[in-house]
């Protein structure tokens, strides 16, 4: 049973693939991160680093936020009890205007 659990979480992310580089250039985790919030309001710790390489996602929130992006978090609990932090996005900062 927790392996379907994991499945079906792993699903969610079925269409955005790892990455690190686009090309010839390298992606940082806060463009990973801004691009993930683009499609999805949340985030957790787990799902960072399975699907994006990220180890720190406390650190990539806290840049996004000097950046003006506005979050909050939940504490959640997972099937076998352990506590785990969900981020989800309030507010995206307004487009500069260039």
């Amino acid at each position: 049973m927790k392996k379907k659990i994991v499945l079906n979480n792993l699903k969610l992310y079925k269409g955005i693939k790892s990455k690190t580089l686009l090309g010839d250039k390298m992606v940082s985790q806060r463009d990973m991160l801004r691009e993930h919030f683009e499609r999805k309001e949340s985030i957790t710790g787990v799902e960072a680093a399975a699907v994006y390489k990220i180890r720190s996602l406390p650190r990539r929130i806290m840049d996004l936020k000097e950046e003006g992006y506005e979050f909050t978090h939940e504490w959640k609990k997972d099937v076998t009890g352990q506590k785990y932090m969900r981020y989800v996005l309030v507010k995206s900062p307004s487009p500069s205007k260039v």
